[in-house]
């Protein structure tokens, strides 16, 4: 028997190996199998609540990506669910969504446009356009017939006042320049039901006192002494500027299980109803009652020489204190509605910044366009195109001739997705529970 040598084995085997290895190679699946067709996806939903949109409305919803180009838009009616779609291929992370309302104004032909657009807004949200509904309990202190009178001696002119009950924050209080008399008459308080009042004057010497008056009857006579009147269980300081400024404040006090909205409770201190011009006081004084068992505290101050506005209000507890800010430096840099950029050197949670433009008609009142931007970035590219079927639609809407109002700034309290939430997620109204707010205007 012929014998076959030992390396023609080997190389057989090493055949047959190669052979078998190339034919499983063949048979392993493609590593980079065809790609699957893009599908459609929902990326913003706007529900609709039944009759949130008046009759005399029309409401429009467009969306725009980061670069202001348009997406698509929609005009929304009541009761229905509006759905903005695209292939997924094309689906970006945010976009900018601008609310569009067109209304007429009273004499039926001039048109109103108000337009709300809100940045960054995430795909996939899904937005309830319902309002907001409260379940509250108003206090009732309906006035009865008759009338007393009230005299207060010995106060250091020149001073301020307020009276107030129940409810009814107005019966009485403004300033007087009562630089030759120390005296406050007032021949006619009108009654009410509740008829318990708060007296308040801020002095002469700037010092601020109370009175509490109770069970006051119909034709009564009070006669007091300034120098009965006590001191507030807290006080806080308000340094004020010492230039051209107008400030209102007020404060109420209401009982535990008082709602906040719709109710005043007792407002024994305010301004809004003052007259006249009273003259500069280096720091305000605001009061506060431990028979209360919270508060709404609001003052406001406009700068009339640095053109800016700060406001506070808060409701809960007393503040701890109220800061007016330095006017920040704010400088514009783009202004057209596909670009707005600003900057600010105050840290803030978001801004709301407003535009206004009008279109002669031939008529009495000017179409208006109103424009309003709620962003938390200095910067964005906002819209460089709108609809023509909305262009010729309303061929008065003008986006064209915008001009700056001014600028809100929230420093505190909520954070941009917070006031989304709240608008068009969650419909949660923070109005009946502790919350403070704080915003500068600049004009």
């Amino acid at each position: 028997m012929k014998k076959v040598p030992l390396f023609t084995y080997i190389s057989l085997f090493l055949l047959l190996g190669a052979c078998s290895k190339g034919e499983d190679q063949a048979k392993l699946p493609e590593e980079n199998p065809t790609n699957e067709e893009p599908k459609s996806e929902i990326y913003f939903t706007l529900n609709v609540s039944q009759n949130i949109i008046p009759d005399s409305y029309e409401e429009w919803v467009l969306i725009h990506d980061l670069n202001g180009n348009l997406m698509d838009y929609k005009m929304v009616q009541n009761g229905e669910t509006a759905t903005f779609e695209a292939l997924d291929t094309e689906i970006k992370a945010t976009y900018n969504i601008t609310k569009l309302t067109r209304t007429l104004f009273s004499d039926g032909e001039t048109s109103r446009y108000f337009l709300n657009t809100y940045t960054n807004i995430p795909k996939g949200s899904i937005w309830n356009y319902a309002g907001t509904n409260l379940n509250t309990t108003s206090e009732v202190n309906p006035d009865v017939d008759g009338s007393f009178s009230l005299n207060v001696y010995n106060i250091p002119p020149t001073y301020r006042f307020s009276i107030c009950s129940l409810e009814n924050p107005f019966v009485y209080g403004s300033y007087f320049d009562l630089r030759n008399t120390s005296q406050l008459s007032l021949p006619e308080v009108d009654l009410f039901e509740t008829s318990n009042y708060i007296l308040s004057i801020l002095d002469g010497n700037n010092e601020l006192k109370y009175t509490y008056l109770e069970n006051i009857q119909a034709d009564g006579n009070l006669d007091l002494d300034y120098s009965q009147f006590l001191d507030f269980d807290k006080y806080i300081t308000i340094d004020l500027p010492n230039q051209d400024i107008d400030y209102n404040y007020f404060i109420d006090g209401l009982g535990e299980n008082i709602d906040y909205p719709g109710n005043v409770g007792y407002e024994y201190q305010s301004n809004l109803g003052e007259f006249g011009d009273p003259p500069y006081r280096p720091y305000l004084k605001l009061g506060y009652l431990d028979i209360f068992s919270k508060f709404k505290t609001y003052f406001g101050i406009t700068m009339n020489d640095d053109n800016y506005t700060y406001t506070f209000y808060k409701q809960g507890t007393p503040p701890n204190a109220i800061l007016i800010p330095e006017k920040p430096i704010f400088t514009i840099s783009a202004e057209s509605m596909d670009r707005l950029e600003f900057s600010i050197d105050k840290e803030y949670q978001y801004y709301v910044i407003s535009w206004r433009a009008e279109q002669e008609t031939g008529r009495p009142e000017p179409d208006l366009t109103l424009w309003k931007v709620y962003s938390e970035n200095d910067s964005n590219t906002v819209m460089s195109e709108m609809p023509e079927e909305i262009r010729l639609k309303y061929p008065t809407l003008n986006l064209v001739d915008m001009e700056y109002q001014d600028v809100n700034l929230y420093l505190q309290d909520e954070t941009y997705n917070d006031f989304l939430d709240k608008s068009y997620i969650s419909n949660y109204s923070k109005s009946n529970s502790e919350f403070t707010s704080e915003v500068i205007v600049l004009h």
